[in-house]
């Protein structure tokens, strides 16, 4: 199965299904099984204090939740990747919040549309930059 490493909290979005679209500054062809792995990376984890992320954790979550119960080093999801899209302004424009704010949307960049969001417990990984292969899978 393909994989790509997302940061906390932004993996975490995609697999409660708060985060249905991935921006990238790349496209691709790839379309189908795509596993979402947290990177160990905790620089943008400041992010769940602040809105919208705060009120869409807290709502998944509950109170006591804390950022750094966020996992980190493991794939946390997977889904299929159905659509890649290169960013116009009227592509923009038809991005509603809170989704809007969970992502660099800029024209020229790349809209990669998710579904079928399954959430696991954390599986952990080592992760890697671009699209890369996960394994775990195949062999259950």
């Amino acid at each position: 199965m393909k994989a790509i490493t997302l940061h906390q909290p932004w993996a975490t979005l995609v697999a409660i299904g708060a985060k249905k679209i991935e921006t990238r500054s790349w496209g691709m062809a790839y379309r189908g099984p795509l596993a979402i792995h947290a990177g160990k990376n905790t620089k943008f984890l400041s992010l769940c204090a602040q809105e919208p992320f705060r009120n869409v954790l807290l709502s998944h979550f509950g109170d006591g939740w804390y950022s750094n119960d966020l996992p980190l080093g493991a794939v946390v999801c997977t889904a299929e990747l159905v659509k890649v899209e290169l960013m116009t302004p009227e592509l923009i424009a038809t991005v509603a919040e809170p989704e809007r704010s969970f992502g660099l949307y800029e024209p020229g960049r790349f809209i990669w549309r998710l579904r079928n969001i399954r959430p696991l417990d954390p599986v952990e990984w080592r992760g890697f930059q671009g699209l890369w292969n996960w394994d775990a899978l195949d062999d259950e």
